[in-house]
């Protein structure tokens, strides 16, 4: 039996260029990549985001004085907005337009990175990556959602296969960046051996 809730999901897809002919591959219109160019784009941010604060988490307990507490808080603060946002924030891209509700959770993921990056203590940081977590519990549904409603059956499997890869590359480019990005040095700062 077909769940209610399934019932109202969009079905509309970018239909291939015209002239292709039915069973072979089609190719990928201009609307589809750009659509594609752009969530991907949206994924890759948060991705980045979470390698970059694991790695990051010496640096950060060095110059704003962060303890054991605080530093799980940063992580843990911004996986459970995270977790507790995300089927709303799909709901919210199926209410009002995923194509909003994606700019308002970028934008709030955004500010919120901003945030992050000029707090000056341990209690912003947190508050702010909450404030991350929660924009990107209204980002990245929108990005799936995307994929699934965009793509035709034919490409659909080879945008799946992209955002797969922005996952991993992602993932594993993260680490080296923020390894080799200057560490900032406060010679208030309690702990810092910098000075």
């Amino acid at each position: 039996m077909a769940s209610p809730a399934l019932g109202s999901e969009p079905t509309d897809t970018i239909e291939p260029a015209r002239g292709a002919a039915s069973g072979t591959s089609a190719a990928m219109p201009w609307a589809a990549r750009i659509a594609l160019v752009v969530v991907l784009a949206a994924e890759l941010m948060d991705t980045l985001d979470q390698t970059v604060i694991l790695t990051a988490i010496p640096a950060i307990q060095t110059s704003l004085g962060a303890g054991p507490a605080a530093v799980q808080w940063l992580t843990v603060g911004y996986a459970l907005t995270f977790a507790l946002g995300l089927i709303t924030g799909g709901r919210l891209g199926d209410a009002y337009g995923r194509r909003k509700v994606l700019l308002i959770g970028t934008a709030a993921f955004t500010l919120a990175s901003l945030l992050c990056g000029i707090a000056p203590g341990p209690g912003t940081l947190i508050a702010a990556r909450v404030l991350q977590g929660a924009g990107a519990a209204v980002m990245i549904p929108q990005v799936l959602a995307t994929l699934h409603v965009t793509f035709a059956a034919e490409t659909r499997g080879k945008a799946f296969g992209l955002y797969g890869a922005v996952l991993s590359v992602g993932a594993s480019w993260a680490r080296p960046w923020a390894a080799w990005s200057p560490r900032p040095t406060c010679s208030d700062c309690p702990g810092d051996r910098s000075s």
